[in-house]
């Protein structure tokens, strides 16, 4: 399913929904990778870094992140930076405080497990939920950069939502 070195191990055994969705009381929308050049999600490997580049500023007080962790139980370090692309600095989300692992359902301490499906290998894997806060609310956020920096294995983002205080 290309978001797992498992192979086909963490791949889910149905379609992941392309219909809007709500969770935590934030909505969200996954992309239909058959409307998007076969593209549904960020997969980051290690100590990769990707830019997002928003078609318009979003103005927010928080971004709502929909993804999980693919590496391994041994893995000591795993962490994404989000940076802003200004002065804002970075907002580094650790794997077990913000993330958990794919291949079973963690319960981060800052974020929380969305949904658990069965996987091709009738296992279950996992998405989670996290938050970010805009470090300065007041200015719309143009582009985001996501540098992963693990031991080993890679993290993948599903989906991002743009949250205002009025939600």
């Amino acid at each position: 399913c290309g978001w797992s070195l498992a192979a086909r191990n963490n791949c889910p055994r149905e379609e992941f929904p392309v219909k809007p969705m709500t969770m935590g009381g934030v909505p969200f929308q996954l992309t239909d990778p058959l409307k998007n050049g076969n593209r549904g999600c960020l997969v980051l490997m290690t100590n990769e870094t990707a830019e997002i580049v928003f078609d318009a500023p979003v103005k927010c007080a928080r971004l709502n992140f929909l993804g999980a962790h693919s590496g391994a139980w041994t893995m000591k370090r795993c962490n994404l930076a989000i940076g802003f692309g200004d002065d804002r600095g970075e907002v580094v989300c650790r794997r077990g405080s913000e993330i958990g692992c794919c291949r079973w359902s963690d319960t981060p301490t800052n974020g929380r497990c969305a949904f658990t499906f069965p996987t091709q290998q009738d296992a279950t894997a996992s998405v989670y939920r996290w938050t970010v806060t805009n470090p300065k609310p007041g200015e719309p956020v143009k582009k985001l950069t996501l540098k992963l920096d693990c031991d080993a294995g890679g993290a993948a983002v599903i989906a991002i939502t743009a949250e205002t205080d009025e939600m």
